[in-house]
């Protein structure tokens, strides 16, 4: 019903990785979030994004025979042009409201205001102290970052697990998408309203997925378990996507649910974004999807554990 600007396809019925792709590396050029792999490019995968979805090839990731697969869509800025913004191309990233930049060279973007996702690509400089503008005119709450020309993980920052800084990195957790790493205190990313300030990319081809909560239609956020069934998570609307990880110790995978592999509640049906591994039946650990956010109903440890933290990022349901 749309032209996405970021798509994400795993395979549910066996194993097979990731596939993300976004407007500004282009539809054939996928990276894994559960593998560090620099960024690959196939016609065989995504092969174009168009004015109401998109088009796969016969790559196995994302078209095998009698395979069973999902895929997640957002909508960020558009792709009228190299730089983007609330549906608008042009042709500078000035232009484009993306200023103030140090040490990189910005290749391409694709910023949404009003949905809080901002897609940037850039050529980070020889030394340390890179400055990004991502556009969206607050604090981004996540942003998940990867090294496209080089195997690295997938560096992931958030502020709200400490209550970040706006002016420095105090405050700010670091994670691995593609790991069960622990969030470390040690973080070498932070943001402020208007920029991204990088210690640590240097010398690589980069891109940053940012996000913030929009009220009624994203919320990206943590919580406490308290180790007992019924830990209700607030969130402002019904989600439709849920992806949630323990982050004080490590061991523990990032989880997504949604409403269209679990059309009714429990959601029970999971992917591992860190994985490979085909869709599990969670119907142990159930979780429900509620009109303001939604319930968990377990006391496992990977969801619930008592006095346990953890991060989540949740995506609306459609309110009809």
């Amino acid at each position: 019903k749309f032209t996405p600007d970021f798509v994400w396809i795993k395979e549910r019925s066996s194993g097979s990785s990731h596939n993300i792709a976004d407007v500004i590396r282009g539809s054939t050029c996928y990276i894994s979030s559960n593998l560090p792999n620099q960024e690959n490019c196939l016609t065989s995968t995504i092969s174009s994004f168009n004015s109401n979805g998109f088009t796969v090839g016969n790559d196995g990731a994302v078209n095998e025979s009698a395979q069973d697969y999902v895929a997640w869509s957002w909508k960020a800025g558009g792709s009228s042009n190299t730089f983007n913004k609330n549906g608008t191309g042009y042709g500078t990233a000035s232009a484009a409201g993306l200023t103030g930049e140090s040490n990189i060279t910005i290749q391409g973007s694709s910023v949404n205001t009003e949905s809080g996702i901002s897609i940037i690509k850039t050529l980070t400089g020889p030394s340390t102290g890179m400055i990004i503008p991502h556009g969206l005119g607050t604090q981004p709450e996540l942003i998940i970052s990867k090294p496209l020309n080089t195997s690295l993980s997938w560096y992931t920052w958030t502020p709200i697990l400490n209550n970040g800084s706006t002016s420095s990195n105090t405050g700010w957790s670091g994670l691995f998408l593609d790991t069960t790493a622990a969030a470390s205190s040690s973080a070498y990313v932070y943001a402020s309203n208007t920029h991204i300030y990088d210690s640590w990319a240097v010398g690589r081809l980069m891109v940053y997925y940012s996000f913030i909560s929009v009220a009624g239609y994203s919320k990206i956020g943590s919580y406490v378990g308290t180790g007992a069934t019924g830990n209700t998570i607030v969130t402002g609307f019904e989600p439709a996507f849920l992806m949630t990880k323990r982050t004080d110790v490590a061991g523990y995978n990032w989880y997504m649910w949604d409403n269209k592999r679990s059309p009714s509640n429990p959601r029970d049906e999971v992917l591992q974004a860190d994985t490979s591994s085909a869709e599990v039946d969670y119907s142990a650990y159930p979780h429900d999807f509620n009109s303001n956010g939604f319930t968990i109903d377990t006391n496992n440890t990977a969801f619930n554990g008592s006095g346990a933290t953890y991060i989540f990022m949740a995506f609306a349901a459609d309110p009809t």
